[in-house]
């Protein structure tokens, strides 16, 4: 077995930040897994260790990302702990109502532009230094591609957020070209999820399942970094 790959995990606790928790769950991964609802984490957990006990247990974070003093504290105690980071996955982002922009909630809007774009930002800032001492640093972003993939009315508010966050990493990315720290942007498509049910509170259950081609997307990204590392 190799080094051991130190991964972490927004919005563990939801059913995209999970079922990619499962699917990246091996002897050579610690898994550190990150959300703001504690019993949702636990349950995450739970699941994950029963596919193999031999495995790293996963270190869980209960923390709300929009107190951005203790992302700086978290990048700080990682780098203690662990001093790299060779993956960040961030499920964490939230929808917090539809509605025209003219008539669109401020608070709401504070709190999605705080905890999607601002705490992102924090995020790349508190990491960067571990992120540095990987032999390769992939970091995976949502994509709303699919269900925004044109401009939609009641929309407007979570578009411009998106598109904002999207032109701040495609900056990092550039900025990061030159070092082995690489950003991904992955389309989960539609499926079932906190962020569907909030814009469609009507949607089935068991209406979209989270598709096992993004999945194998997402191992590939860590597959591939990890040919790379023995072919140094």
């Amino acid at each position: 077995m190799g080094d051991m790959k130190h991964i972490l995990i927004t919005g563990a606790g939801g059913v995209i930040g999970s079922a990619i928790a499962s699917n990246l769950y091996k002897d050579d991964v610690q898994l550190i897994l990150l959300d703001k609802n504690k019993r949702r984490l636990e349950k995450a957990c739970e699941q994950i260790v029963t596919l193999e006990e031999d495995y790293p247990e996963p270190i869980l974070i209960h923390q709300n990302l929009n107190k951005l003093d203790l992302i700086d504290q978290l990048g700080l105690t990682l780098y203690q702990n662990f001093s790299k980071l060779d993956g960040l996955i961030c499920c964490h982002h939230i929808l917090e109502s539809l509605g025209p922009i003219s008539h669109y909630d401020r608070t709401a809007w504070d709190k999605m532009l705080l905890v999607n774009l601002t705490a992102t930002l924090r995020l790349l800032q508190s990491f960067d230094p571990l992120f540095q001492k990987s032999e390769q640093a992939d970091l995976i972003f949502l994509s709303t591609q699919t269900l925004l993939s044109e401009s939609k009315p009641y929309w407007g508010i979570h578009a411009s957020i998106q598109a904002a966050l999207e032109a701040l990493l495609k900056t990092y990315a550039v900025e990061k070209s030159h070092t082995a720290i690489k950003v991904h942007f992955l389309d989960p498509g539609l499926m079932n999820s906190d962020f569907l049910y909030q814009a469609y509170p009507g949607t089935p259950k068991d209406k979209y399942v989270l598709s096992e081609s993004f999945l194998s997307e997402v191992n590939s990204v860590f597959n591939q970094s990890h040919l790379l590392e023995q072919s140094a």
